[in-house]
């Protein structure tokens, strides 16, 4: 969700900011949903056809790597990290306001709890999503002190079995750290199948693999726990890999502005959102809106509108 960070292209990808775009509009429709009505219900659907979108920005970061890049830990916090804090703080700001007054937390043990989330998963109460941003600095900071030194299939290997092992022995104390190995996995298989990905046999493999295991045996994981939800760990990191190859080679054929544009900038979108959703779930309380419909309809439509109002902005600009 963060610009290309290691090479200049000599013409952007916009089918990346295509699909990043997509899976921007799908993360925000899921939060709404959960956070609304609870339960995914048709949504479902959509949900587990695009059960790989966090994996996918990893794998798309992992994409501008190559043989030369190297990794300034400075630059890096101040593409991730300082957007971690700024966002986290305005999280923390607003959302004081939704679960001191909706929901009758104590202020001072809100404070508590948000910062023992931070410890415990990655990132505040106020704004969980922001949990990537983390993630992704550590991955690229880990990666690039044991680049070189090993080969990048071996490296990716190493991440995802250390990542099936981590969930079979059911360890998900500390987020951050449990998710590490397997996000590293995807972002070094972007690396390695940059170019490999477009391979017309090679889509063909990937396409049959991502339908088998989704008709026959869905498999889904939370990358932020690292744990099973449904299926298989392996047949779930294969899935993912196979659906990321499927979309990445089918938008390069799907030229959609609106989403480009959205994903150009999905950095804005990503920070905001959460934010956003709070601002809209605290205005139904004060309105004593409960029913799940109107709920969902109030708080998705706020966040159509939000995306609108940056969609109109940056369009502008390009």
């Amino acid at each position: 969700m963060n610009e290309n960070m290691n090479i200049k292209a000599k013409k952007r990808d916009t089918s990346l900011d295509a699909i990043a775009g997509l899976l921007i509009l799908h993360m925000i429709t899921l939060h709404c949903v959960q956070n609304t009505i609870g339960q995914l219900g048709q949504y479902e659907i959509i949900s587990n056809i695009l059960m790989f979108f966090m994996p996918w920005f990893f794998f798309k970061n992992g994409m501008f790597i190559n043989d030369k890049s190297t990794f300034n830990w400075k630059k890096d916090a101040s593409r991730l990290l300082k957007p971690f804090v700024v966002y986290s703080a305005i999280g923390l700001a607003v959302g004081a306001f939704y679960y001191c007054i909706a929901k009758d937390e104590v202020f001072w043990k809100y404070v508590l709890k948000s910062f023992y989330g931070l410890f415990k998963n990655g990132s505040i109460q106020g704004n969980l999503p922001l949990w990537f941003l983390l993630s992704l600095f550590l991955a690229r900071m880990v990666y690039g002190k044991v680049k070189g030194f090993v080969s990048n299939l071996i490296i990716a290997l190493v991440g995802f079995l250390i990542g099936l092992g981590l969930s079979f022995l059911n360890v998900h104390t500390i987020g951050w750290i449990v998710n590490l190995p397997i996000c590293i996995s995807f972002l070094v298989m972007g690396a390695i199948l940059r170019e490999k990905q477009y391979n017309r046999r090679l889509f063909i493999i990937a396409m049959v693999s991502y339908l088998a295991i989704e008709i026959f045996c869905l498999s889904t994981v939370d990358i932020h726990g690292n744990e099973i939800v449904q299926g298989h760990y392996f047949l779930w990191w294969i899935s993912s890999l196979s659906g990321i190859i499927v979309i990445n080679n089918i938008f390069k054929f799907i030229n959609l502005r609106f989403l480009v544009v959205i994903g150009r900038n999905s950095m804005e979108y990503y920070v905001w959102h959460w934010i956003i959703m709070l601002a809209l779930l605290f205005a139904c309380y004060l309105m004593g809106i409960v029913h799940t419909l109107w709920f969902f309809g109030i708080v998705w439509g706020g966040e159509i509108v939000f995306v609108l109002f940056l969609y109109s902005k940056h369009s502008r600009k390009l």
